[in-house]
């Protein structure tokens, strides 16, 4: 489903959203859309992965990523894609139905990072797609 009156596509915020609950992604997808953001879907880490490195020239302005997922979580992916220069400064913003259990995820019992990465931004489920939006767009503009 897109806006009925869309941007071209080169205007349009493009973003990967990485998500194993199909139904979270398609509720998720059809919001974006409707707010005119081009979404290119992913059921898990590791198939946002091959598509960022294996397909030419994929790029994004953003990631949104859920935490627990099979194959490649969040946190794994986020941390891969800050590997390689061409997506290091990629927005990545992680979602989460269960965000005591992203903060025990991202750091041990004395609060010490155990993840080489942490995301640019965290929201939990549910949440707002329009908050959502403006914060891909502020870390879009901030300066590097």
């Amino acid at each position: 489903m897109s806006a009925p009156f869309s941007l071209p596509a080169e205007n349009r915020l493009h973003v990967l959203l990485v998500e194993d609950d199909e139904e979270v992604r398609g509720v998720l997808t059809n919001l974006l859309a409707l707010e005119n953001v081009q979404v290119t879907q992913a059921k898990n880490g590791e198939i946002a992965w091959n598509f960022l490195t294996e397909t030419s020239g994929s790029t994004v302005d953003a990631v949104i990523s859920d935490i627990a997922m099979p194959k490649l979580n969040g946190y794994q992916l986020l941390e891969k894609l800050r590997s390689v220069p061409t997506h290091a400064r990629t927005p990545f913003i992680l979602i989460s139905g269960n965000p005591d259990r992203a903060r025990v995820q991202s750091r041990d019992a004395d609060g010490a990072l155990i993840h080489a990465y942490e995301p640019d931004d965290f929201f939990p489920k549910p949440f707002d797609v329009l908050d959502l939006i403006k914060r891909i767009q502020t870390l879009i503009q901030a300066p590097i």
